[in-house]
C-alpha cells in the first residue's frame, strides 16, 4: 500500500539523487502531500501528521522550500506537518535513536521523512557492521506502522557502478544493504538542458509506478511534464543517431559505437548510461558474443533538441 501514491510505500522508501537534484524539495512536496492530501504532482495521500526531519539543511532554508510549496487548499498542512532540524541527531547511537522514536510519538506521525542519510550516521564508513544500528534503527520504526522515506545521497554514476551491468542500486552508498531493507528505491536527477527532474524506480525493485518528469517553479511549485526531456548535448545526439540507425533489432555493441563514433569506451559508455536513464534507448535481449546491444527505444528516437 502507498502512504504517497505512487511515489512511497507504506514502508521504508530510500529517494537517492546527487547534489542539487531536488531530493529536499521532493521531500517536503511529499510532506506537504501527505499533510494537506493536495498535490499538483499527481500525488495521492490521506491527509495526516508527518514529521521531517532535517539535518543537511538549516531552518531559513527549510522554511524558504516550504513557503515555495505552499498553496491555496493547503492549510491543513500547517496543522499536520512538523519540522524538526537536528543536525546532531545520530541514529546509530540509542541516544538519537530515542530522541526520534520520541519525536513521533510526540507527533502522532504517519509518516516521517528523513533528510539525509549520511548526515544521521556517526560513521564514515558504510559496511555492513557500520550501517546495521541505523537499518535496525529504520526496520523497528517501519514494524512499528510508520512509514518512512529516507532522502539519501547518491555516487556519482561513473564511480559507482557499471551503470550498464550492474542494479541501480548500487548509486547509493551501502546499496545492497539498503536495498534489501526497503519496500521501494527511488531516484530523482536533474536533466540539465531542460532543467526537468526526472523521477525513476530502482530496477529489480517494487518502483510502482512509470517514470516521471517534473518541473519546479518558485511561484507555481512542482508540476508534474508529459513526456521525458528530449535535450540531448551534442555527442549524445551522434551515439543515439548511430545506435538508431542500427537494423532493425540489430542495435550497436560499445566496441561498434566506439569504431562508428570516434569516442573513447569511457564517453561511450557515459553516454549510453545516460541515454538508458532518459529513456531514449533499451539494452536488447541477445549479446552478440560477449558484448551487450543496446537499441532505440520503442517510443522511437526522433528528432533531438541538442544543446550546446
Amino acid at each position: 500500500m502507498d502512504i504517497v501514491g505512487p511515489i512511497a510505500k507504506a514502508g521504508i522508501t530510500f529517494i537517492g539523487g546527487g547534489p542539487g537534484q531536488g531530493k529536499t524539495l521532493l521531500g517536503l512536496e511529499i510532506a506537504m502531500t501527505k499533510a494537506s492530501g493536495i498535490s499538483r504532482c499527481g500525488f495521492t495521500a490521506e491527509p495526516g501528521p508527518v514529521l521531517f526531519v532535517g539535518a543537511d539543511m538549516g531552518e531559513d532554508d527549510t522554511r524558504n522550500y516550504l513557503d515555495m510549496l505552499m498553496f491555496e487548499e493547503r492549510e491543513l498542512a500547517l496543522a499536520n506537518l512538523q519540522i524538526q532540524i537536528l543536525p546532531t541527531l545520530l541514529l546509530d547511537e540509542p541516544e538519537g535513536v530515542q530522541t526520534l522514536r520520541d519525536l513521533i510519538e510526540e507527533s502522532h506521525a504517519e509518516l516521517v521523512i528523513l533528510d539525509h542519510f549520511s548526515c544521521f550516521l556517526s560513521s564514515d564508513g558504510f559496511t555492513n557492521r557500520e550501517l546495521k544500528p541505523i537499518l535496525d534503527c529504520l526496520r523497528r520504526i517501519r514494524d512499528d506502522g510508520v512509514a518512512l522515506i529516507v532522502l539519501d545521497q547518491s555516487r556519482k554514476a561513473s564511480t559507482a557502478r557499471n551503470v550498464v551491468q550492474v542494479p541501480l542500486i548500487d548509486e547509493l552508498y551501502g546499496g545492497r544493504q539498503k536495498g534489501a531493507l526497503a519496500d521501494r528505491v527511488v531516484f530523482i536527477k536533474k536533466d540539465a538542458a531542460s532543467n526537468a527532474f526526472i523521477v525513476k524506480g530502482a530496477k529489480g525493485r517494487d518502483a510502482g509506478f512509470a517514470d516521471f518528469t517534473l518541473s519546479f517553479g518558485a511561484e507555481s511549485g512542482w508540476e508534474r511534464l508529459d513526456g521525458m526531456p528530449q535535450h540531448l548535448t551534442e555527442g549524445e545526439a551522434t551515439i543515439a543517431a548511430i545506435i538508431a540507425t542500427a537494423a532493425h533489432e540489430e542495435g550497436r555493441t560499445i566496441s561498434e559505437i566506439e569504431v562508428a563514433s570516434g569516442f573513447s569506451e569511457r564517453t561511450v559508455r557515459d553516454v549510453v548510461a545516460r541515454l538508458m536513464f532518459y529513456q531514449q534507448i533499451i539494452k536488447g535481449p541477445i549479446k552478440r558474443g560477449r558484448e551487450d546491444v543496446y537499441m532505440k527505444h520503442d517510443s522511437g528516437i526522433g528528432n533531438y533538441a541538442t544543446r550546446a
